[in-house]
């Protein structure tokens, strides 16, 4: 992860740039907030892992790249587009799941 100094001179999104890049990321349902504020760069060829209890976020946070979950507040880019604009959900459509991959709900 990209320190906010390192973040800020990171080329733009594309083919040398970040292809994650969440700032300020939140999420809350109701009166509980469940995701404060994270802060993610991924460049290409990294590999991440998200490890925490029950109920840290992990897959919230996944399901809003994904673009299946809308965020409360923060700036999200899943390569140089945000997903959770209407028109880069076109390429939901497209997206092929594992065997044995769970349907998500929303």
């Amino acid at each position: 992860m990209l320190r906010s100094e390192q973040a800020r001179s990171a080329p733009p999104a594309g083919r040398d740039g970040p292809v994650i890049e969440a700032r300020g990321l939140v999420m809350r349902y109701g009166d509980r907030e469940v995701l404060h504020g994270i802060d993610l760069t991924v460049q290409r060829g990294m590999v991440l892992g998200l490890l925490g209890p029950n109920g840290a976020g992990k897959t919230t946070t996944v399901e809003i790249l994904e673009g299946y979950r809308r965020r409360s507040a923060g700036d999200v880019r899943v390569l140089g587009m945000d997903p959770g604009r209407r028109g880069a959900g076109a390429a939901r459509a497209h997206r092929h799941r594992a065997p044995g991959d769970r349907a998500h709900r929303t």
